[in-house]
């Protein structure tokens, strides 16, 4: 679906009882939208296989959260490939267990990856030849925000009702935690909850599939 079709959703929702809140601006509506939109992608553990990591010359560090170095906010990293080949991908304390210091940083050809706190680290940091090769991350993340009414949701389509339905909830009440806005689709729509778990189990398969298999040794 395109943002249109779930606001179209949301907002027939709005005036039953799902929710009290009624009549919000375009804006506000958006607002709403994307917290519902990010919440469920946390729920079903999207994984997207591939997000692009640009990285630039002479830096090991990038915030994962940075729109200009990653096409998506990445919640929980998986695996690493850098101009086309898998290279290792471990936690810090597995990176400085080995030998490695964070400071001062060589650079080269990248040859392995780290994150800690919220950031993703290559090592060596790339020099300007090496920052022009294609990198991507397999990882847990959080779709592109939605901006315009014909922006397609990145999420599965199984998913976008329940989007609309969790909107709904989080119009009528903001500050639900996670438990209570999404026992509360549940009990709205058994339908659109059901459909979640199955997004969630699709994602959990590729999880704890060869992804996880392969980098075992360097998560853990």
């Amino acid at each position: 679906m395109v943002v249109q079709e779930v606001l179209d959703i949301y907002r027939a929702l709005v005036g039953t009882h799902l929710s009290s809140y009624s009549d919000g601006s375009d804006w506000q509506d958006m607002q709403i939208l994307n917290r519902a939109y990010w919440r469920v992608a946390r729920f079903i553990r999207y994984f997207d296989p591939a997000v692009q990591w640009y990285l630039a010359p002479t830096t090991d560090g990038y915030h994962m959260g940075r729109p200009d170095r990653f096409f998506k906010t990445i919640a929980v990293p998986y695996r690493v490939t850098y101009d086309g080949k898998h290279i290792p991908l471990m936690g810090m304390r597995e990176f400085l267990d080995l030998g490695f210091t964070v400071s001062p940083v060589p650079v080269g050809i990248p040859r392995m990856a780290y994150w800690q706190a919220g950031k993703m680290y290559v090592y060596p940091a790339p020099d300007e030849d090496a920052a022009s090769k294609p990198c991507y991350v397999a990882a847990e993340c959080y779709p592109t925000k939605l901006i315009g009414p014909l922006d397609y949701l990145d999420l599965p389509i199984v998913t976008h009702e329940a989007v609309a339905y969790l909107a709904a909830v989080l119009a009528s009440d903001p500050t639900a935690s996670d438990e209570v806005a999404f026992a509360k689709v549940k009990t709205f729509s058994d339908q659109a909850y059901r459909d979640l778990l199955v997004a969630r189990d699709e994602n959990e398969s590729l999880i704890l599939g060869p992804f996880t298999q392969e980098t075992d040794e360097y998560i853990h």
